[in-house]
């Protein structure tokens, strides 16, 4: 079992026996001898479990054959998880098969199994009864539709080794259709090449193909939304009703299923939209189960500003990564708020944590899908590693054995966190959540707390001078570099301007630069929106936000006693989009034009 991080790591003697004693201190009077938990499971009162002996999928009546030796060959299960109990006995028997269902069950329960068995089963006995000239067609016949693209490929995965033991003449064609990656392409590998059977999709991309050619879903008979509070909680309700009205228009869906972690008011009515009032509800949780949140041990990191939450995530990494060892791997995920924070901290982190020779794997949605995809299947397969990223993998990806979770600020809501804390802790397996917050985001721990959200330790992080040097240098590096790649591509450019221009032809595209180039800038400007749009309500004017902001620009390689230059463009952003005064933008940014002003008038002085 591992040990707490706060209590093993942030009371443990630091590299710097100067700042050992002053890095962290208790937020809180507490007694000098530190209570350790034995082990995770040690700081969560357990509940008590009514034994049940383990129900085998060999049991369970009506289940294909050949999907049965998938499960027990490839997915290398025997017993069922208890939503798989619950919710397969009635979607496979006879008086109750093909009917529809509101599912409530948590992520990490096996869900994603429970519903795709009974869907490859009914999409085969379906193209089982059609005619072999019927099947060529290969249009789909179930539509499974996930939040986010990441979630999207991992059913997709799961289904095909669920029918790998189908016969190929017989087996169910699935495909996945996401954002992100060209429409083109994916409708000929879709569609065209070899036709699809059971498509998981995401809500855009799916509406997209409906929009454009709603007569090749008139097969759709099933249909299954999964994670059904997350695609609410992600503004996708509009594109829900437009799916099923144009559904409606050209097919008749026999079974609904809809999955969710939550059922609110929300839930509830698109599953009366959707299934009518004569749904099947399965609460496969009980009233009395801990949820994850609540059973994960968390610990909170104070620091002052909003600038400070980087040097305390080094600190407690690194001292982490030096209690891993093959026994206890230290797997662990980095949330941030912007994507191009999750640029800027991966970079900052590869260098801050190499001599520990491990992967530091960044995600957000910046990145293309193919990337994100690499990189999410990088950090399953490894056993000790981190992963820098933004809340496109803060729910529904299901990563085994992550051991912690470090917030970086606050989340956008309560929600989120919650879901972010439960990419630990599951499967029965221990985990560890850290939460940093800077004393403006008190309100931020107000909430958690009023959520019954309590931390078993408080610290307040004292800056270590040595360490906050060495990520000083390392940024001033990542600034010189992407600098020198940034000029390098304007010269690449310039060129290929001058040899088209040379040839008599302008260039058919411009050459896209820049695409991974940092913009320190637009990094303290996006922290400035993120937390502008957050915290308005505690009525803190945009000034106090972004000089908390750009107090800490040292560790992002700027010149903390030089004000960062903006152009026009931004400089207008900051005025009519982000309400900051012409006094105000004066006061922390200066305009490139106003530079090149000073500069001329000193050359005119020396003259």
């Amino acid at each position: 079992m591992i040990s707490s991080v706060t209590l093993r790591a942030l009371l443990r003697t630091a590299r710097s026996p100067a700042a050992s004693s002053t890095q962290f201190s208790r937020a809180r009077a507490v007694p000098q001898i530190i209570r350790r938990y034995a082990s995770m499971d040690a700081a969560v009162a357990p509940v008590q479990i009514e034994e049940k002996p383990p129900a085998r999928f060999d049991g369970v009546s009506n289940l294909n054959n050949y999907i049965l030796r998938s499960i027990i060959k490839n997915l290398k299960f025997k017993e069922m998880t208890e939503v798989q109990q619950r919710i397969l006995p009635f979607l496979l028997a006879d008086e109750t098969k093909g009917n529809s269902a509101l599912v409530q069950a948590k992520t990490g329960t096996g869900k994603t199994v429970a519903f795709m068995i009974p869907v490859i089963q009914g999409v085969y006995d379906i193209l089982s009864e059609c005619e072999d000239a019927e099947r060529r067609i290969r249009k789909p016949v179930a539509l499974v539709i996930s939040p986010t693209r990441e979630l999207a490929y991992q059913i997709s995965d799961e289904a095909k080794k669920l029918c790998s033991i189908i016969p190929s003449s017989e087996r169910p064609v699935i495909k996945t259709v996401v954002g992100g990656v060209s429409r083109r392409m994916e409708e000929q590998k879709v569609f065209r090449s070899g036709g699809v059977d059971i498509l998981v999709a995401t809500p855009g991309r799916l509406l997209d193909y409906l929009k454009e050619d709603p007569k090749r879903f008139g097969n759709v008979q099933i249909k299954v939304y999964d994670e059904a509070d997350r695609l609410l909680d992600q503004g996708f309700a509009r594109e829900i009703s437009e799916i099923r009205s144009r559904l409606e228009r050209v097919t008749k869906i026999k079974q609904m299923l809809m999955f969710s972690a939550t059922v609110g008011q929300g839930v509830v009515g698109i599953a009366e939209q959707e299934l009518g009032k004569n749904y099947k509800f399965i609460r496969t949780t009980s009233k009395d189960d801990v949820p994850t949140h609540l059973s994960v041990p968390q610990s909170l990191v104070l620091v002052d500003k909003l600038s400070d939450h980087f040097e305390p995530l080094v600190s407690l990494l690194r001292r982490q990564l030096d209690e891993a060892s093959i026994d206890q791997p230290f797997k662990a995920v980095v949330f941030l708020r912007t994507g191009k924070e999750v640029d800027h901290y991966h970079f900052l982190l590869y260098h801050l944590l190499r001599n520990y020779d491990i992967p530091i794997i960044p995600i957000s949605s910046r990145l293309s899908q193919a990337a994100r995809s690499r990189n999410l299947e990088k950090f399953k397969s490894s056993a000790t590693s981190v992963l820098v990223a933004s809340d496109v993998v803060a729910r529904g990806v299901d990563v085994k054995n992550i051991t912690h979770v470090f917030q970086v600020g606050r989340a956008m809501g309560t929600e989120q966190y919650i879901h972010r804390v439960g990419r630990t802790g599951r499967a029965g397996k221990s985990g560890q959540g850290i939460l940093i917050l800077s004393k403006k985001e008190s309100d931020f721990y107000k909430s958690l707390k009023s959520m019954q959200i309590n931390f078993n330790d408080e610290y307040t992080y004292i800056s270590d001078p040595e360490l906050t040097g060495e990520i000083s240098e390392v940024a001033r590096k990542e600034l010189d570099l992407w600098q020198k790649r940034r000029r390098e591509d304007e010269l690449s450019l310039l060129e290929q301007k001058y040899d088209a221009h040379k040839r008599g032809k302008m260039l058919r595209k411009p050459t896209e630069i820049f695409s991974k180039d940092i913009d320190v800038v637009s990094t303290v400007i996006s922290q400035f929106g993120f937390y502008r749009g957050v915290i308005s309500k505690r009525h803190l004017s945009s000034r106090d936000i972004l000089r908390d902001i750009v107090a800490g620009i040292g560790h992002l390689g700027l010149d903390p006693n030089e004000k960062p230059a903006i152009d026009r463009q931004t400089s207008a952003i900051l005025k009519n989009k982000l309400a900051l005064s012409d006094k105000d933008v004066r006061e922390f940014f200066v305009e490139r034009m106003a530079i090149r002003k000073d500069k001329w008038a000193q050359n005119k002085r020396l003259e």
